[in-house]
């Protein structure tokens, strides 16, 4: 598989990823959300524990990247598919939101925009980017 870079907003881009090569990266984020068919894990990355032949889905990210490995159930069921997202100068235009998980903390993700046919602000792509005691509304 060659690598495919597609630019999803003017600061924000998306490169596919062998999902081996994907795997060996997991360790350099800051946080990892496994989705697992018998389990859900999330942490930071010495502390999760991926069964990678049970993965659904992962999201392993920091506040510029996301790595995103998933099943491509539609053409090749079983097979892990892998991304990754990165953004340049803060990513442009973004809605920042907060939601608190089960352990109390805080996940932050960015809802990132761009302008539809008719010049309305669509949400192009939505990434978590950090995992923090408090809400940051709004805060990088």
């Amino acid at each position: 598989m060659g690598q495919i870079m597609e630019q999803i907003t003017e600061k924000l881009n998306m490169e596919e990823i062998e999902a081996e090569k994907a795997k060996e990266q997991i360790g350099r984020y800051d946080y990892i959300i496994a989705h697992m068919i018998s389990d859900l894990q999330y942490g930071v990355p010495g502390d999760v524990q991926i069964q990678w032949d049970e993965l659904v889905e992962l999201r392993a990210f920091n506040r510029t990247e996301e790595l995103h490995v998933f099943e491509h159930e539609w053409d090749s069921p079983g097979k892990l598919r892998a991304v990754r997202i990165s953004e340049t100068e803060g990513g442009g235009d973004c809605l920042v939101k907060s939601y608190r998980m089960r352990n109390g903390k805080i996940l932050n993700i960015k809802e990132y925009l761009a302008a539809d046919e008719d010049g309305q602000a669509v949400v192009v792509y939505t990434r978590p980017f950090a995992v923090t005691e408090e809400a940051e509304y709004g805060r990088e």
